[in-house]
């Protein structure tokens, strides 16, 4: 359900002219990123074998809801730029550790602290120390409790202005996190 809304945005973005560095662009790229990956089951060979047989067979682009051709390239030249900016800090081998956290587990991290803002609850606050546990129980997930990748994940995020403009977690919910993690060491 979530694929026709984000391939209209999608050609929005393009009809308009955006760069694929373009901050709208790099929102959608991440969003088309983590759709791939729930869509595939966070299997990564999977997600490769299918991109394989999708380009080469262009007489399946567009049809039964599928994104055009033009989509497709617009938005593997979004991801390319965005994984080359991921490069910058991670070896390949750190990309094939990283493991799997849906959308929808991001969101609900997103609105637990998105409410103890709006309730200007402290970071240090009961709730904001549940909510930092969260977030690391999450970061456990997507870093397989590598300590190490997500230290190099945090700081790639932290560091890459690309990679901060499509981030799953708004900035004041990150700022929040960042707050609650300082409170607690």
């Amino acid at each position: 359900a979530e694929w026709p809304p984000l391939m209209e945005r999608v050609r929005c973005a393009m009809d308009q002219g955006l760069a694929i560095d373009a901050p709208l662009v790099q929102q959608l790229a991440q969003r088309w990123m983590v759709l791939i990956r729930e869509w595939m089951d966070g299997d990564m060979d999977l997600l490769e074998r299918w991109g394989h047989m999708y380009r080469l067979e262009p007489s399946a682009h567009g049809i039964n809801q599928a994104p055009s051709s033009e989509i497709i390239d617009f938005m593997e030249r979004a991801i390319q730029l965005r994984m080359a900016a991921l490069g910058k800090y991670l070896q390949p081998s750190d990309l094939a550790r990283l493991g799997y956290v849906s959308a929808a587990q991001w969101q609900t991290l997103e609105d637990e602290v998105a409410r103890l803002l709006q309730e200007q609850l402290a970071p240090d606050s009961p709730r904001g120390q549940a909510a930092v546990a969260h977030w690391s129980t999450l970061m456990d997930q997507l870093t397989c409790n590598d300590r190490q990748l997500r230290d190099k994940l945090l700081y790639a995020t932290a560091s890459d202005p690309l990679l901060r403009t499509g981030a799953l977690l708004s900035d004041a919910v990150r700022d929040y996190i960042g707050l609650a993690l300082a409170k607690k060491a």
